[in-house]
């Protein structure tokens, strides 16, 4: 990971958890393509299922979560839902 993420780790794992939920919709496709991997950790992680992360999990997940960002063109301002992401793509139409 290059740069510092502004949200909370727990935070995005929030996030992606939700996206997971999602990953059936057409729209992720691509997205789950290439970071199925790190969305599922971050799920697991939410949940409680997994408590306890390797670097390169984490690594992963924070990567997936910056892509995420990255395609919908928004800077991480310190996001604490994923509800908030849409409202900041929306205000940036």
């Amino acid at each position: 990971m290059d740069k510092e993420l502004e949200t909370s780790f727990e935070n995005v794992c929030d996030i992606l958890a939700e996206v997971w939920i999602e990953r059936g919709d057409v729209e992720y496709a691509d997205f789950f393509a290439f970071h199925l991997l790190g969305v599922t950790l971050a799920y697991c992680h939410s949940e409680g299922l997994v408590t306890d992360l390797s670097l390169d999990a984490v690594d992963l997940i924070e990567e997936a979560f910056d892509v995420f960002l990255d395609e919908h063109e928004i800077d991480d301002i310190g996001f604490s839902t994923l509800g908030e992401i849409w409202e900041e793509v929306k205000n940036n139409e």
